[in-house]
């Protein structure tokens, strides 16, 4: 089976304030929920029960982008404290059944005031491997320019302070040892304070062998 995804929701949070995830609707026991925030500080909301940090990126005074990962159940909850600077936030959710887990992740930043939005690029560790993209920048800027081999699936700005955003490669199946492509998406003003996160997500039933040999039949 292959991962598929379900439409992603998106919000925003005050400083210090109640930061509310809207869960994509249909989500399901088994669901990997990834939740990216944005925040106008170094800092993003902390960890809270149910949820797995996997990264808090930044890239400068003024910026950063916590990523989040938890299994999607009715008792899951989206109520995090946001942390002491605006945020936005992008979440959704991930079908593959009830056992696919984070492979790898990889962020990385630039600081040139310019209109260049760049990815991080892990490496698929396991077959089929399929990769969420999470972007956090400091203005109300859109992604006017969507790199070949990508999707933008939703973009959120908190005023024209922060701005989030999550997309996923077009290739929804890497095979093992790919380094995925570091995507160069492109803002529609110049912007000094930019990061994007690759998340690798995989099935564990990816990693079976491919044959298995039958039982022979009782003499």
């Amino acid at each position: 089976m292959a991962i598929t995804q379900r439409t992603a929701t998106s919000g925003t949070a005050a400083a210090s304030g109640a930061l509310t995830v809207t869960f994509p609707t249909s989500s399901a026991n088994g669901d990997v929920i990834i939740l990216a925030v944005g925040n106008a500080g170094t800092a993003g909301p902390a960890v809270i029960a149910g949820w797995t940090l996997i990264s808090t990126t930044s890239a400068g005074t003024g910026q950063s982008i916590t990523v989040f990962w938890a299994i999607w159940t009715s008792g899951l909850s989206g109520s995090f404290t946001n942390a002491a600077t605006v945020a936005a936030w992008t979440c959704n959710a991930f079908i593959g059944g009830e056992d696919h887990q984070i492979d790898a992740s990889a962020a990385t930043s630039n600081t040139t005031n310019n209109t260049t939005l760049p990815t991080g690029a892990p490496t698929a560790r396991r077959h089929g491997d399929y990769e969420v993209l999470c972007y956090a920048w400091t203005s109300a800027a859109t992604i006017s320019g969507v790199a070949a081999g990508s999707t933008i699936d939703i973009t959120q700005a908190n005023s024209t302070t922060v701005s989030c955003a999550m997309g996923h490669n077009n290739t929804t199946s890497l095979a093992v040892g790919t380094v995925t492509t570091a995507f160069s998406q492109t803002l529609s003003a110049n912007n000094s304070r930019k990061t994007g996160v690759g998340v690798l997500l995989y099935l564990n039933s990816t990693d079976l062998l491919p044959f298995c040999i039958a039982p022979q039949p009782t003499r």
